[in-house]
Parts: C-alpha cells; sequence; structure tokens
C-alpha cells in the first residue's frame, strides 16, 4: 500500500493505459477512454443461411452471361459521363487562329466565337503594357488572348511583329509539353530509355536489388 501511494495518479493512469494498449497502438489515459458498448448480437447462423441465396442460380447466371452477345454497353474509365453534361463554351473566348490574324480552317464550324469586338469588349484589363514573349521572340503566339495583348496589338485590333527579332528566333521554341506521339509510345510503354536501363544496370551490380 505504501508503495501505491508513494506513486502520482499521473503515473498510474499511464500505466493502467499502456497496460489497455495493444501491439502498435498509441497508449491513452484513462480518463480518457470511453466506455465500451456492447453490439448488438448477430442473427443466428441458420436465419442468414436461408436469406442467402443458392449457389446454382448464380452459376447458371454466369453461364448465361457468359453466352449472351455485347449489348453495346460503354467500357472504359469514363462510361459513366453524360456528354450532355459537356460543359458550355464561355461566350468571353475567341477563335485561336482569328486572335493571331490567321484564318481559321473550320469557318463557321468553328465551336469558339470569332468575334474580335466582342472579345475584346469583355476581355479583363491586361496585367502590364509589355509582353515578356513578344519582346524576346518578336511575336506572341497568344494574339489577343495574350494578357499583354495592348504591347503587340494596333488600334484596329491587329497583330504587331518585329522582323528583325522573329528571323532571330527559333524555329521550333522549347515546350514544356510532350508532343501528341511520344504520349501515345510512352502509355504503350514502347518508349526506350537506355541511359535510365544502363545506370540502374549498374546501381543493381554495386548496390544490389532492394537494398
Amino acid at each position: 500500500m505504501a508503495i501505491e501511494a508513494a506513486i502520482p495518479a499521473e503515473t498510474a493512469a499511464e500505466t493502467t493505459a499502456t497496460v489497455l494498449t495493444k501491439a502498435g497502438e498509441a497508449p491513452i489515459k484513462a480518463e480518457y477512454l470511453l466506455p465500451r458498448t456492447e453490439k448488438p448480437s448477430e442473427k443466428p447462423n441458420e436465419e442468414s443461411n436461408e436469406q442467402q441465396p443458392s449457389e446454382q442460380p448464380n452459376e447458371q447466371l454466369t453461364e448465361q452471361q457468359s453466352t449472351e452477345k455485347p449489348t453495346g454497353k460503354k467500357s472504359g474509365q469514363n462510361k459513366q459521363r453524360n456528354k450532355r453534361n459537356k460543359p458550355q463554351i464561355a461566350r468571353d473566348r475567341i477563335c485561336r487562329h482569328v486572335a493571331i490574324d490567321a484564318e481559321c480552317p473550320q469557318g463557321d464550324a468553328c465551336p469558339n466565337p470569332h468575334d474580335v469586338a466582342a472579345f475584346m469588349a469583355t476581355k479583363e484589363p491586361d496585367l502590364g503594357t509589355q509582353c515578356p514573349v513578344f519582346d524576346a521572340l518578336g511575336r506572341c503566339p497568344f494574339g489577343l488572348r495574350c494578357r499583354f495583348a495592348m504591347a503587340h496589338t494596333t488600334e484596329d485590333w491587329k497583330q504587331v511583329v518585329d522582323e528583325e527579332k522573329a528571323a532571330r528566333a527559333p524555329a521550333e521554341p522549347v515546350r514544356n509539353a510532350m508532343s501528341r506521339d511520344m504520349q501515345i509510345r510512352l502509355r504503350k510503354r514502347v518508349e526506350r530509355f537506355p541511359r535510365t536501363l544502363a545506370f540502374d544496370a549498374v546501381w543493381q551490380a554495386e548496390h544490389g536489388r532492394g537494398k
């Protein structure tokens, strides 16, 4: 009794909590533990067996489904997507071809508006008076859609081109994007990475797999 009285109450609670925990569980002080509530008793096994359907109809159904012809149902991860719920194209957008003074290949069938005046009337104000792309390349590929469009746009909404800078610009600028062909090759796992494979072989030889 003297030894128990010498142990502080907080230490005793922590000791009790440690005893109540299992391996892998964090100890909880006794004053924070909630009382256990008994779960309702489960039904007898006989009743549950009666409610379960027999296995034979399921086997017959499986055989019937295997012999049925395809119903033309959709498959894949996007089969639940409803085409009717496609987002509507905002009217404050403009065709990317028209935005750079180019002819749209789709013409009147283009889903994006071609009305330059309406687009410029609803467009948000520019972020500045200098376009960094135009200053570097002599032309801006975004045209009227650029957030610095007025830096390379005339009063009648035509695009300005600095021929001297454009002549010095690289023919194919570096882009942080992959081509469609490369995306397909990566998806089909046909693209090879010889430098990576060579480095992996050296690493496995020196360190071993899984070490």
